[in-house]
């Protein structure tokens, strides 16, 4: 009777797999995509005024040629003034509701902004608190913590 063992061996795995289904594991989850880390947005206090930095305490800077919410510095630009990137977190005293971000026109990921304004290191900023990009060509200045561009002197300290 080949039938019948035919029908017995179709039970028998159909017993099998619902076993397996019903043995108590989870399926795998699917893979999560990495999340962009955290780029916390602080301030620095000088004698002579107070600026926006980054967690390490570098310079962050603003562009005045940029409008609200687009950056206008690409291709041999981000050379001097690369752009500060990731998801924004606001430090000690900063307004979290001034931060934001962009999508870059030339492709390069998520731009964070203040008050609408893209932020910005400069290159020759080595060290925490360097700030010699300050009133660079009268275009590139400071960003106070209200989200202004810091035009007097540069602040010290």
């Amino acid at each position: 009777m080949p039938l019948r063992r035919i029908a017995v061996l179709a039970t028998a795995a159909c017993t099998m797999t619902i076993a397996a289904c019903g043995s108590g594991e989870q399926p795998e989850s699917q893979p999560q995509a990495p999340s962009a880390p955290a780029t916390v947005v602080g301030i620095r206090t000088a004698p002579t005024g107070d600026y926006l930095v980054d967690a390490s305490g570098r310079t962050l800077y603003l562009f005045t040629k940029d409008e609200p919410g687009t950056s206008q510095c690409v291709d041999q630009c981000v050379a001097q003034w690369p752009p500060l990137t990731g998801a924004p977190q606001a430090g000690p005293g900063v307004d979290a509701a001034k931060l934001g971000t962009l999508n870059r026109p030339d492709g390069g990921g998520q731009q964070i902004t203040f008050s609408g304004k893209p932020l910005y290191y400069f290159a020759q900023d080595k060290a925490a608190g360097d700030i010699k990009g300050q009133d660079k060509m009268h275009v590139w200045y400071l960003v106070s913590p209200a989200g202004e561009a810091i035009k007097t002197a540069a602040p010290t300290g």
